[in-house]
């Protein structure tokens, strides 16, 4: 009997604690956009309302985002009520026009999910190199992608974004403000 009642109250005990973590999880407005998190406070999706386009007969984007914040796929609503899913290149081409992975980059660092490396002496870490970062330079302008150092420039660095043609952006590190990357 009394085995029973010890099953019964550890059975509630991981209900409720699967509660909480579900209860945690919501909604929140960030940046212009419906941020969907997790309740460990990953973003699981990205809702951006009357977006700025083109031909503005878009009423709403929704993307979906991996555990690093990336759009995996995504939704289109027009306004005239028809919707339908978004290929790959749509994906990534309206993400970055809502300015979604500077989104997803800021709100980490507010939950101190971001490191960020400032480079007073000039130069950036070694341990920074080959991880996938965001670079911000001196006029201001934010890249992302993964670092690497150039081996023809000792002062050289270059960050490969995904998705851009053309290869890697090469930079000086002199430039560079500061690097952050996720933790």
């Amino acid at each position: 009997m009394k085995q029973s009642i010890f099953a019964i109250l550890a059975g509630c005990l991981v209900l409720l604690s699967g509660y909480a973590t579900i209860l945690s999880a919501g909604e929140e407005q960030y940046q212009g956009a419906k941020l969907t998190t997790d309740g460990k406070g990953t973003i699981n999706s990205m809702r951006y309302s009357r977006p700025s386009t083109y031909l503005n007969i878009e009423s709403e984007f929704l993307f979906v985002l991996n555990g690093d914040g990336v759009p995996t796929n995504g939704t289109v609503f027009f306004n005239n009520g028809v919707r339908r899913e978004m290929n790959p290149g749509e994906v990534n081409l309206y993400f970055q026009e809502c300015g979604g992975p500077n989104t997803v980059w800021d709100y980490y660092k507010e939950q101190g999910r971001v490191v960020t490396y400032s480079l007073d002496n000039g130069k950036i870490p070694s341990t920074a190199f080959g991880k996938k970062s965001r670079l911000t330079i001196r006029s201001g302008w934010r890249f992302i992608g993964r670092l690497d150092k150039l081996a023809d420039k000792p002062d050289g660095v270059s960050l490969t974004v995904e998705g851009a043609s053309g290869g890697p952006i090469p930079f000086y590190e002199n430039t560079v403000v500061s690097v952050e990357q996720m933790k």
